[in-house]
């Protein structure tokens, strides 16, 4: 397994500690050793995940910005509840810090 470009997305983990993303196809594994909860994360959401963390890299802005960005270039409803829910998930699990 290999790292994959959203863990350049974990901006601070809590306490300092980062979770561990590996690939798993086209899907992800996400490892929160704050919790020791493993999270799998679908194709779609590795692809808004990555998308978000090049937005970053680009300069685009704070995590708003990037997901307005992401949400525009994907065509993606930024107020639809499943994206909502999608970056809501990602913080908890730490690959997104608001």
């Amino acid at each position: 397994m290999t790292g994959i470009k959203i863990s350049r997305f974990h901006l601070q983990g809590a306490g300092g500690v980062l979770p561990i993303v590996r690939r798993l196809d086209d899907a992800a594994v996400v490892f929160d050793p704050r919790s020791w909860q493993t999270h799998i994360l679908p194709p779609a959401a590795v692809v808004i995940a990555e998308a978000m963390a090049e937005a970053v890299d680009a300069g685009r802005g704070d995590i708003a910005t990037a997901a307005a960005a992401v949400c525009k270039e994907l065509d993606v409803n930024p107020r639809s509840p499943d994206f909502v829910e999608l970056l809501r998930m990602f913080g908890e699990i730490g690959i997104l810090r608001r």
